[in-house]
């Protein structure tokens, strides 16, 4: 069995046996990774790979912001989306133009986002189903 085979059947047990929150802290991380990614591809002048992070992240966002809740959510729900299409907005610029420093923006607001989810008290991250 390949070392990819081995990461892809991890990660899908790891998504059937996780809680909402810590789904969405995956997403966090996987968007973080990517976009880290991203930087270096930059950076090595990479565009292909470059553009591939960057769309895996933007992707990731987009996933975010489906996982809101509109109803029970209010008026945080609303501000998370336009916050996750901000981002959106920014990587694709940063894909355009190999702009190093609006992914930079991202990752701060993913890191700042992530940190918030992480202290999330345990008796609110709900169970397993």
């Amino acid at each position: 069995m390949s070392i990819a085979h081995y990461k892809d059947v991890s990660l899908s047990t790891d998504i059937n046996s996780a809680t909402p929150h810590r789904l969405i802290q995956m997403l966090y991380e996987g968007a973080l990774s990517k976009l880290a990614q991203a930087k270096g591809a930059i950076e090595r002048k990479e565009h292909e790979k470059r553009s591939e992070f960057i769309t895996k992240a933007i992707a990731i966002t987009l996933e975010l912001s489906r996982s809101l809740n509109q109803e029970k959510g209010g008026e945080l729900s609303e501000n998370l989306n336009d916050l996750y299409q901000y981002m959106r907005s920014q990587l694709m610029e940063a894909n355009a133009s190999n702009n190093v420093d609006k992914v930079d923006e991202v990752i701060a607001l993913l890191l700042e986002l992530k940190e918030a989810w992480d202290q999330v008290p345990l008796e609110l991250r709900g169970n397993p189903s």
